[in-house]
């Protein structure tokens, strides 16, 4: 039996779209263009459950029905857009249909000539605009590279995030993407927003220059999947300050030496970045400042108090309730800062120097206090099978 999905053309689904003809095959999944009754067309994501064994059935069914969970909970207009999802039974697999945004215009690959510094800045600004809310959904989207940047009406938009993961998700497997356009430390399994600001930046080569990142990379083999060794750069001119300064700063080999998420990103290229006093800290692609002293962090059910400070505590809007009401409190001490955990229900962590180091005594119990470098990740909610609840980077 040939490899496919349950689609053809000419197919009804769910009495609204039209099946009309077959757009690619991904290794997971078929894309369909459809059409509803109005002639309005939409892009249809299916996985491949034929003609394969039943453990690839069932992972590509997880790997589209995970896609379209994680579209649900962005929305942005540099962002493709969710519009619904079926079910489907196959003997006895339960299969999930995707309708996505159709996007008419290609992707950022097909360029046929290198952008100009004025044509990079403003389509830099559409990708970081949508990667921005997307970290602020807490979701890393792990492959970022031209292909997965396509345009529509001449909006670029940010498509693909069947591979991308969000808070207390270990990936199964280490996304490469050919040509530099994955981070040393993602290659190495470890997941964070500064993985995809590299990404980002590799993008912002080929966009460039028309030419493989890696050409501008030594020690990084873009023929191989494992972790290069000590990445060297030698970076082409932009022809333009400011992406020049970008470019390296979000291809930094050394992640905390990089923007913090695409949020930061934008900021430094809209000239939004104010001079940093103090602490500080990035979170779900916002600033919060601290300018001394104590601060508390802890969890709120209320969403309009996310990422407010009320006197010395810091509130973060959690429904799922893994923060705990006190969780963290930061304190400035003879000049330096430090953290401690309060004896969170579901820890705390840092990452520095290749690992995480945890900063947890136990539920109930007051841990040590751990001085703050900059370029530090903190973890609220960190769990070595699950990783990391919400991610919070560094600033001093």
């Amino acid at each position: 039996m040939a490899r496919g999905g349950l689609l053809f053309e000419g197919a009804s689904l769910g009495g609204r779209y039209v099946v009309r003809r077959r757009l690619g095959e991904g290794g997971m999944a078929i894309v369909w263009l459809v059409e509803d009754k109005s002639g309005r067309p939409y892009a249809v994501k299916e996985p491949i459950i034929k003609g394969v064994e039943e453990r690839e059935a069932l992972r590509n069914v997880r790997f589209v029905e995970h896609e379209g969970r994680m579209l649900s909970m962005i929305s942005h207009p540099n962002v493709c857009s969710l519009y619904g999802q079926y079910k489907a039974k196959h003997g006895k697999l339960e299969s999930v249909i995707v309708v996505l945004e159709y996007m008419d215009g290609g992707s950022l690959r097909c360029l046929r000539e290198p952008l100009s510094p004025g044509e990079l800045k403003d389509v830099l600004l559409q990708i970081l605009g949508g990667l921005a809310a997307v970290h602020g959904a807490g979701i890393i989207h792990r492959d970022i590279k031209p292909s997965n940047l396509m345009k529509k009406g001449g909006v670029v938009k940010l498509i693909d995030f069947g591979t991308s993961i969000s808070r207390f998700q270990s990936a199964q497997e280490v996304v490469a993407s050919p040509g530099g356009y994955t981070a040393p430390e993602q290659l190495r399994g470890l997941n964070l927003f500064q993985n995809d600001v590299w990404s980002v930046g590799a993008t912002v080569l080929y966009l460039a220059t028309k030419k493989h990142p890696c050409q501008f990379m030594r020690n990084y083999d873009c023929s191989a999947s494992r972790a290069p060794g000590e990445v060297e750069l030698k970076l082409p001119d932009l022809g333009d300050d400011l992406l020049n300064r970008f470019a390296a700063k979000a291809l930094a080999p050394d992640y905390s030496q990089r923007f913090a998420d695409a949020g930061e990103a934008l900021a430094f290229l809209t000239g939004r970045v104010a001079e940093r006093r103090g602490l500080t800290l990035m979170i779900k692609a916002r600033a919060v400042s601290v300018q001394g002293g104590t601060l508390y962090i802890g969890r709120t059910d209320k969403e309009e108090m996310d990422l407010k400070v009320e006197g010395e505590l810091l509130y973060i809007y959690d429904p799922d309730k893994y923060i705990s009401r006190r969780h963290l409190e930061l304190a400035e001490i003879q000049g330096k800062w430090y953290m401690r955990d309060l004896g969170s229900t579901n820890k705390t962590a840092v990452y520095r120097g290749g690992k995480w180091h945890l900063v947890w005594r136990g539920r109930g119990a007051t841990s040590r206090w751990f001085e703050l470098n900059d370029g530090d990740v903190i973890a609220l909610g960190y769990d070595e099978e699950k990783g990391a609840y919400i991610l919070i980077t560094v600033r001093l």
